[in-house]
């Protein structure tokens, strides 16, 4: 009978230097792990700025959009109203019919219901409320606003006619009105959330009363003109160009530089 070698195979428990070999080739190395993390990091926070920057952007479009709305408002007041201009405290303000401050209000232009202060104004009231101002500095006013009437850009004041010669009785006297700003980001004390209802050259940079114009647009603000048109500015510009009183930004009757 023909015999045949036996086979061998190799014991695992004479030869285990394989398995540690697996062990460590599958362990990291301190260096691979701080690596890794700093990969990590890096990639975290390019992602970090670019939500933020989208986010901005889309702030930043939010707020043009609402201005626009204003402007539409204001244009559709004045159409209403001898073509006056809004009243420079009236326009943001919210009296029952039959209250002095009424006929001035652009609210029902809106479409906004009356309110309180401290009411929720819920997502009707957007068109007064910059979502990047609001985050900054938290609206204490009605509608949660937080724009600025140019105060130039008036022909009342609390319902009075102006009879001083820098307010245009009517939108016809605005010889420039691609230059003359009509609202913008809010002029607001700072800290306290009180947002006031115009906006001049003085409070470009810092007024006497410490309310200054709001820069929410990281250190830039939205302005919509007069003829419609919405533009952005940052805080050094409007400073170096804009913070005199007497230039077509701010005066309806100051000639184009």
């Amino acid at each position: 009978m023909k015999r045949y070698p036996q086979r061998r195979y190799p014991s695992c428990a004479r030869d285990t230097s394989w398995l540690s070999r697996s062990r460590q080739r599958k362990a990291f190395s301190l260096i691979e792990l701080l690596t890794v993390i700093t990969i990590i990091g890096i990639l975290a926070s390019i992602v970090f700025a670019s939500v933020s920057h989208i986010r901005a952007l889309a702030q930043s479009s939010k707020c043009a959009a609402n201005l626009k709305q204003l402007h539409a408002a204001a244009t559709l007041w004045g159409a209403d109203h001898k073509h006056r201009m809004p009243d420079n405290r009236f326009w943001a303000y919210n009296g029952e019919p039959g209250s002095n401050s009424y006929p001035y209000q652009l609210a029902p232009y809106l479409g906004f219901e009356n309110m309180s202060i401290g009411d929720d104004p819920g997502e009707i009231a957007s068109a007064m409320r910059c979502p990047a101002s609001e985050s900054e500095t938290p609206s204490t006013q009605q509608w949660d606003r937080t724009y600025s009437i140019n105060n130039h850009a008036t022909s009342t004041s609390e319902g009075k006619v102006r009879s001083d010669r820098w307010y245009p009785a009517s939108i016809h006297q605005i010889a420039h009105p691609a230059r003359m700003a009509l609202f913008m980001d809010g002029t607001v004390s700072p800290g306290s959330g009180s947002y006031w209802t115009n906006a001049q050259n003085t409070q470009v940079d810092s007024g006497g009363s410490g309310a200054v114009l709001s820069y929410p647009h990281d250190g830039t603000m939205n302005v919509v003109f007069v003829d419609g048109h919405v533009e952005r500015f940052s805080k050094e510009v409007m400073v170096a160009q804009y913070s005199e009183a007497y230039i077509p930004f701010w005066r309806y009757n100051e000639p184009p530089e």
